[in-house]
């Protein structure tokens, strides 16, 4: 065995500046695409972090969800409650998945230009794409690799 790593080891930082991460999508004829994302790497530690200040922020928006929700409820007498609304809770939905995407990656390869908006269409036209994104994500940052 030698006493020396292997000169593509580092570990004072991450490997590469960005690393692809690829999804695929299905229209609604069932026709399938592909789009990569380039990804922003971190490690481990720092997608820790990265991960708790996402479930904070999510935790914070679903208590003014629910004061605002609890507010409403109060100023109605009980006979006059309004449907519950879906629309507000799926934007909620792909906010929080666009907030999850903008930490993940920094461009992709899609025309449309990257951007809060542009990920949102994809989510609402592909739900659960940002998922298979975060998912791909997790895979190669928590050192899951692709073959044998």
């Amino acid at each position: 065995m030698s006493d020396q790593a292997p000169q593509l080891v580092s570990i004072d930082g991450p490997e590469e500046d960005s690393f692809p991460v690829t999804i695929t999508v299905r229209n609604l004829k069932g026709l399938e695409s592909s789009i990569t994302f380039d990804c922003i790497p971190r490690d481990s530690l720092e997608w820790a972090a990265e991960g708790d200040k996402l479930r904070a922020r999510t935790v914070e928006n679903a208590k003014a969800e629910q004061a605002k929700a609890d507010k409403k409820t109060k100023s109605k007498a009980e006979g006059d409650q309004e449907p519950i609304a879906v629309e507000p809770i799926m934007a909620g939905r792909i906010k929080a998945d666009v907030d999850l995407a903008m930490v993940i990656a920094k461009g992709w390869s899609v025309t449309n230009p990257f951007s809060a908006a542009s990920l949102s269409k994809m989510e609402a036209k592909f739900p659960g794409a940002i998922r298979d994104l975060h998912d791909g994500y997790q895979k190669k940052i928590h050192g899951a690799r692709e073959g044998n």
